[in-house]
């Protein structure tokens, strides 16, 4: 009896867990974090935002701001930038870091950073003509998927 009530509890817990998670909202703009808008100053002034969402899931939370030419911008919990996806436009080689920039120059000098990502373990672009590389934290070209 106890390992069925058990299970019971463990199952109502799991339904609830799952039943919260993924829970994106928009929010004003101005909700965004300090450091995101920032961000967004510095590295997009052009584009005005058209839209902005939090999503909380289980463990984390992130913001999103979709801008007027298409760009796509997910931000930390502290603002910090985690993706940024452009449609129509290049990545802003503000965003860049130097070695990756050179080595897109020197292996694919005809194609454009459109998708830049980047977390603990390195960093992940996406290019024009849809080839992805993988760099480590030290910028070291690890994998690249075409």
């Amino acid at each position: 009896m106890k390992k069925m009530l058990f299970c019971c509890v463990a199952a109502l817990f799991a339904a609830a867990t799952v039943a919260r998670a993924d829970t994106s909202r928009p929010i004003p703009a101005e909700d965004l974090p300090e450091t995101a808008q920032e961000f967004l100053r510095a590295h997009l002034p052009k584009a005005r935002i058209a839209y902005t969402t939090v999503d909380r899931d289980f463990s984390d939370t992130t913001f999103e701001a979709v801008l007027d030419d298409g760009t796509k911008v997910e931000f930390h919990r502290d603002g910090t930038w985690k993706e940024v996806v452009c449609t129509r436009t290049e990545v802003p080689a503000s965003v860049v870091p130097q070695q990756i920039a050179a080595y897109v120059r020197t292996h694919f000098p005809d194609d454009a950073i459109v998708k830049i990502d980047r977390d603990r373990r390195g960093w992940e672009i996406e290019l024009s003509n849809g080839t992805e590389v993988t760099f480590n934290r030290r910028f070291r070209a690890v994998e690249i998927d075409d």
